[in-house]
C-alpha cells in the first residue's frame, strides 16, 4: 500500500515540476511616436539576444510571450531610436513605449552629368 501511495506522489510532484517550467508570462502593450502619439505599425519588440520578436499591429499593439525571469527587451523600427528596456517578467505586464525620432547627418551628395 505505502509503495502505490509512493508512485502516486511521485507522479503528483513531477507533472507539476513540469507545469512549472512550461509556465509563461506575457508583456504586451503599445509603441507610439513620442511627439505626438501616434501608433508606430511595424516596430519590432524582442528579448535581445534571441530569435523571440514580434511586430506591432495597424494600432501599434504587441504580445511577446517570455519564459519568467530577467529579460531584456529591445523596442526598434527605422528612423526612431532604439528602446532597451530591462524586466524582471514575473506576471503579465502591459507596457508602451514611446519613441523619438532619430535625426541622422547626412554627407553631402553631387550628381554630375
Amino acid at each position: 500500500m505505502n509503495l502505490k501511495v509512493l508512485f502516486v506522489l511521485m507522479f503528483v510532484f513531477l507533472d507539476g515540476v513540469s507545469v512549472a517550467q512550461d509556465k509563461k508570462f506575457i508583456i504586451s502593450g503599445y509603441v507610439k511616436d513620442k511627439k505626438n502619439g501616434e501608433s508606430l505599425v511595424g516596430a519590432v519588440v524582442s528579448k535581445k539576444g534571441t530569435t523571440q520578436a514580434v511586430a506591432t499591429n495597424e494600432y501599434g499593439f504587441y504580445s511577446l510571450s517570455l519564459p519568467p525571469g530577467e529579460h531584456t527587451i529591445v523596442v526598434s523600427i527605422i528612423g526612431y531610436q532604439t528602446i532597451t528596456f530591462s524586466v524582471d517578467l514575473q506576471k503579465n505586464i502591459t507596457k508602451t513605449f514611446e519613441m523619438g525620432e532619430e535625426s541622422q547627418l547626412l554627407e553631402e551628395v553631387v550628381v554630375t552629368g
